[in-house]
C-alpha cells in the first residue's frame, strides 16, 4: 500500500478547481483510482463530500456555521470555541459543519489537500 499528498494551496482557485487539477494529474496513475481520493483539511481529518457531477461541494469538520446573516462571521473554528456570541447560539445545537470553498473566502490562509490510499 502507498500514501501520498498533494497539497492545495490558497493560490486564488477555489477547492472544486483545485481537486479537478489534483485528479487530473494523478489519473496517469492507474493505481489510484478516483475513488480513492480524499480531501483532507489543515488537521488532515477527512472532509466529507456532498453531491454529484458539477454540485460538488466539501464541509470540513473543523469548522462550523452558526446562525448569523452571511455580512456577519458565520464561519467558526471549533478549535476556537462552539458559541456564537453575535447570534448566541452554539454549534452543538445542529449547526452544520461550514463549507471548504466559503472557508477558503473567510479564511486565505485556509489549505487543504489531496490524498490517496491505493494499493499497487
Amino acid at each position: 500500500m502507498y500514501q501520498f499528498t498533494i497539497t492545495i494551496a490558497s493560490d486564488g482557485k477555489n477547492v472544486n478547481e483545485a481537486w479537478d487539477e489534483a485528479v487530473n494529474a494523478l489519473a496517469m496513475d492507474p493505481g489510484c483510482p478516483p475513488e480513492d481520493y480524499v480531501l483532507l483539511n489543515e488537521n488532515d481529518e477527512e472532509c466529507e463530500r456532498h453531491g454529484e457531477g458539477d454540485n460538488v461541494f466539501w464541509t470540513d469538520p473543523a469548522y462550523w456555521d452558526c446562525g448569523c446573516p452571511s455580512d456577519k462571521p458565520y464561519i467558526h473554528s471549533k478549535e476556537k470555541g462552539n458559541y456564537c456570541p453575535v447570534c448566541n447560539c452554539h454549534q452543538d445545537e445542529n449547526y452544520s459543519d461550514s463549507r471548504v470553498d466559503e472557508i477558503e473566502k473567510y479564511d486565505d490562509k485556509y489549505d487543504t489537500a489531496v490524498m490517496s490510499n491505493s494499493v499497487s
